[in-house]
């Protein structure tokens, strides 16, 4: 309606198609919205893939369409959606106090040995671990400097509760997993019961940033009070 009567003097098979075409464009986009929410609604990781490569292929063709029929509008929502999918993550945060186990399941859940894990309080820093198609370890540090490092499994033992470790932000580590893949981002933590307030306080600062927290209980013993 809207076409109709903005532009009185267009011949009304003009204005008829161009309307049918707006209405077009934006039941695709809507149906796009849809599917970007449906990506995270769905477990299944083949499904998940699929979901994300049609949404990545039907942006392209409604991008063409509204380029091709002079919506700009319609072009800028659809480019801000496909810059939302493709720059906004997931964080899942993993949190409890020491010994509880939150290395060892983040491990499983991705079929690793990456994450130190010891009898006795290991994880001294925040650990950020998201998709790479090349695996790869970075310290980044408080004074915005980061240092690259072999991805082996080793090789985040030396930062752990009996080094030195004050100086560095977060332990970001990329791999090529397909638990990752969709934008997600798991974050291992110090425990929230650590002697060292500072590692406590960084943990507890880093909480707002998740999306979701996974609290990691002992099935040995009952809640303490702090838990």
């Amino acid at each position: 309606h809207r076409d109709l009567h903005s532009f009185p003097t267009r011949r009304s098979s003009d204005l008829e198609n161009a309307a049918v075409k707006r209405s077009e464009i934006q039941v695709t986009v809507f149906r796009l919205s849809k599917q970007s929410y449906a990506i995270w609604g769905d477990g299944r990781m083949n499904e998940t893939q699929q979901l994300q490569t049609e949404l990545e292929r039907g942006i392209s063709e409604v991008m063409q369409l509204a380029t091709t029929h002079n919506h700009p509008d319609i072009a800028q929502r659809v480019s801000d959606l496909n810059q939302a999918r493709a720059t906004d993550l997931y964080t899942i945060l993993f949190l409890g106090e020491f010994n509880r186990g939150k290395s060892s399941l983040i491990n499983c859940l991705l079929r690793t040995d990456i994450l130190p894990m010891d009898v006795t309080p290991t994880t001294a820093t925040i650990n950020v671990i998201r998709f790479n198609e090349t695996p790869a370890i970075r310290i980044q540090s408080h004074d915005g400097t980061s240092e690259s490092l072999p991805f082996t499994s080793n090789t985040l033992e030396a930062f752990t509760v009996d080094a030195k470790t004050d100086h560095i932000s977060f332990i970001e580590i990329g791999m090529p997993n397909p638990l990752l893949r969709a934008n997600t981002v798991i974050v291992d933590t110090p425990g929230v019961d650590d002697l060292d307030q500072q590692r406590v306080d960084i943990t507890y600062n880093f909480v707002p940033q998740a999306d979701a927290v996974v609290f990691v209980l002992s099935a040995l013993s009952a809640l303490n009070r702090s838990e």
